[in-house]
């Protein structure tokens, strides 16, 4: 009897929690040179992160080369904002700062993107263009 209640009691813990509210950024808007799209809901957002599991490093800035822009926001606030360079294999990452940084500072960094992060934003990109080649990163 006492196992039965234990069982049900565990299983009401799980539908409530199946039911609260996602973290993270719930919107991307990725751009090109051809128009830009949005990407709606926690899940679809979460997916184009999956790059930040991979080993990190801090990587060199690439040589110009066309890319994509992906603006993502968390309930309307600036998220993130990536620049992804299929071609170099690389994305730079803006993002607001953290510690050790100053508030309200962001700090611009480049790093590899993995061929599994490539595929996922490749699919996000689907049907666009990319914008053309800038003459220098800025």
């Amino acid at each position: 009897m006492k196992m039965r209640l234990l069982g049900a009691a565990a299983f009401a813990a799980l539908m409530l929690a199946g039911g609260a509210q996602a973290k993270g950024p719930d919107a991307a808007r990725v751009c090109g040179g051809s128009g830009c799209t949005t990407v709606r809901g926690p899940s679809a957002v979460a997916e184009l992160l999956d790059w930040m599991s991979a080993a990190f490093a801090v990587g060199d800035t690439p040589r110009t080369a066309p890319y994509y822009r992906f603006t993502l926001r968390d309930r309307g606030h600036m998220f993130m904002t990536l620049i992804w360079v299929p071609s170099r294999h690389s994305m730079r990452v803006l993002q607001p700062a953290m510690y050790p940084f100053a508030p309200g500072s962001q700090h611009p960094y480049w790093r590899a993107v993995s061929r599994r992060g490539a595929a996922v934003l490749g699919r996000a990109v689907e049907g666009l263009k990319p914008f053309s080649a800038p003459r220098a990163w800025r």
